[in-house]
């Protein structure tokens, strides 16, 4: 018989550790990591001899998306692991094994296994070479000189590593749970409100990647923006990998889920034969006052199946799915408020 659950101590991903050995809060250090990258877009920019030409809106908004980005992963850091640790803390309990067990089971999911972090991140960073010929090109035209070549490298390869490790950590995070679920649940049908903190983190990890969605279309240049190809591209799969997020992160938990109905129905319907078949029995012999008992028992167990195929199958509840769906309508909205906004600066201040 399995050990009383406890509360057990998620492991740490690479990119929580590297937060964590910062000492900050999460905001803070997006704070910072954000005004050095300002900082020394402004000195790579005095450098370049940028700051005695006319002034560049997209040039600008270029510059700080990088680092941006950056800052933005880092301060959902914090955030991410505080709604997985409750979802995992939520599943601990169905699970079979005594805490030692689960610990071992926990630390061997993909989702914290080092060697591949390790990998995600630098093949993150190593994807910035890619744009090196298209650096130097610029380079060479003297459009880019050497500062501002240095920080776009440094920036694209920094941003490149973080977001190759986030983007691990989300595909395996769906697997985590389908991991964890090796052995059969102790899932009880009419007690699914315990599973909801599964469905907080899920909404969590994809409101990271719609709240990303929008605050690069902040700093976007606005010949990027009007660009069918590049929202069809870019935006759009990334939008369709928020809700496929949402959803993976579930598909274990749906799946045991179903299962627990099914065997639940199964113990209802052979109670339903068996109270059927009692009342023929009964009708025969002429017991009134028992067949009566077992009709009562049909009835009743009708009435159970009945609200068992009406029970969810999804740890979701409607108000996180309708937040789901309002989110999908924020990269749109930000969009229009960022034209709106531009539209009104032109007015006023001579920008491009």
């Amino acid at each position: 018989m399995a050990a009383k659950p406890t509360a057990t101590a998620p492991p740490s991903t690479l990119l929580e550790v590297l937060v964590e050995r910062a000492r900050l809060p999460g905001l803070l250090l997006a704070i910072l990591v954000a005004l050095a990258s300002a900082l020394l877009l402004v000195g790579a920019a005095c450098l370049d001899g940028v700051l005695a030409r006319p002034f560049v809106a997209d040039f600008w908004r270029v510059g700080l998306i990088y680092p941006t980005v950056i800052a933005y992963c880092l301060w959902t850091v914090s955030p991410s692991r505080r709604l997985r640790d409750g979802a995992i803390q939520a599943f601990r309990p169905l699970v079979p094994l005594d805490d030692d067990d689960f610990q071992r089971l926990l630390i061997g999911a993909t989702l914290f296994n080092r060697r591949r972090q390790w990998l995600a991140l630098g093949i993150g960073g190593a994807s910035t070479l890619l744009l090196i010929g298209t650096i130097r090109g610029l380079a060479s035209a003297g459009r880019l000189g050497w500062p501002l070549m240095l920080y776009a490298v440094l920036t694209e390869g920094l941003m490149c590593a973080v977001l190759g490790l986030s983007i691990y950590s989300s595909l395996s995070g769906s697997r985590l749970f389908s991991e964890l679920s090796r052995y059969p649940l102790n899932i009880n049908v009419f007690e699914l409100e315990s599973l909801e903190p599964i469905a907080r983190w899920s909404l969590g990890g994809a409101l990271g990647f719609i709240g990303g969605v929008a605050l690069s279309l902040l700093l976007l240049p606005r010949t990027a923006l009007l660009r069918i190809d590049v929202m069809l591209m870019v935006y759009t799969p990334l939008t369709l990998t928020a809700v496929l997020t949402f959803y993976l992160n579930m598909k274990s938990i749906h799946d045991d889920m179903v299962k627990a109905k099914e065997r639940e129905l199964k113990m209802v319907r052979a109670r339903l034969v068996a109270a059927s078949q009692a009342l023929r029995d009964q009708a025969a012999k002429g017991l009134a006052d028992e067949a009566r008992v077992a009709l009562a028992a049909i009835a009743a167990w009708a009435a159970h199946e009945k609200l068992i195929k009406g029970l969810p199958e999804w740890p979701y509840t409607a108000a996180i799915q309708r937040n789901l769906l309002l989110s999908l309508l924020l990269p749109g909205a930000v969009g229009m408020a960022r034209e709106a906004l531009f539209g009104l600066l032109r007015k006023s201040l001579p920008l491009p």
